[in-house]
């Protein structure tokens, strides 16, 4: 993860796209996915009514998070297709 907040941080084609506002959003958004990651895989398997609730609020969130990312790729392919017709 270190590599891709890297990436983000230090690109100036991003930094040229996305407003500060949207590159601190960036980088929660690759954290929170990360984290949420890294939970999941520490999860022993369900087995109470409980902990199956709570592993369909987690998807929940993964979803919200996936949905974003594919928001995030569409503005990028917009502002990559702006910069190609300049």
């Amino acid at each position: 993860m270190g590599k891709t907040l890297d990436v983000v941080e230090n690109s100036r084609w991003l930094q040229v796209t996305l407003g500060a506002e949207d590159l601190l959003k960036l980088r929660g958004v690759l954290i929170g996915r990360r984290d949420l990651l890294g939970e999941i895989q520490s999860l022993p398997a369900p087995s109470t009514k409980d902990e199956i609730d709570e592993l369909d609020r987690m998807n929940t969130f993964y979803r919200q998070l996936i949905r974003s990312l594919g928001e995030l790729n569409a503005a990028l392919t917009r502002a990559t297709e702006r910069l190609r017709l300049e």
